[in-house]
């Protein structure tokens, strides 16, 4: 589930990182972040429920620290990776203000 997380979501995680940087900068980006962290560990937390209803649930996966882990590295790795797009958009943040746009 690493990186299957639907196309939607990623579309969605690079407007939201790109808008708030080119809007707030460097606050917008630290906003966009917390923003995809409560976003991943919604998804996770529905995804991990899900299979946790199902009548062949077998224990695992299960809501414990190990979830909390796994939640916390993903979202490390998915603000890593969209941190270039945030550096982006702070650039046309500064381009906007620069020219009084």
């Amino acid at each position: 589930m690493f990186f299957g997380y639907e196309f939607f979501y990623w579309l969605g995680w690079l407007a939201i990182t790109v808008l708030a940087a080119k809007k707030y900068g460097y606050l917008g980006l630290f906003i966009a972040h917390c923003i995809i962290f409560v976003s991943v560990f919604a998804s996770d937390l529905r995804y991990v429920s899900q299979l946790m209803s199902q009548p062949e649930w077998d224990g695992n996966p299960d809501l414990d620290i190990i979830f909390l882990v796994g939640v916390i590295f993903r979202t490390v790795v998915i603000n890593v990776l969209l941190l270039p797009t945030g550096i982006l958009g702070k650039y046309f943040h500064n381009k906007v203000n620069t020219t009084g746009i």
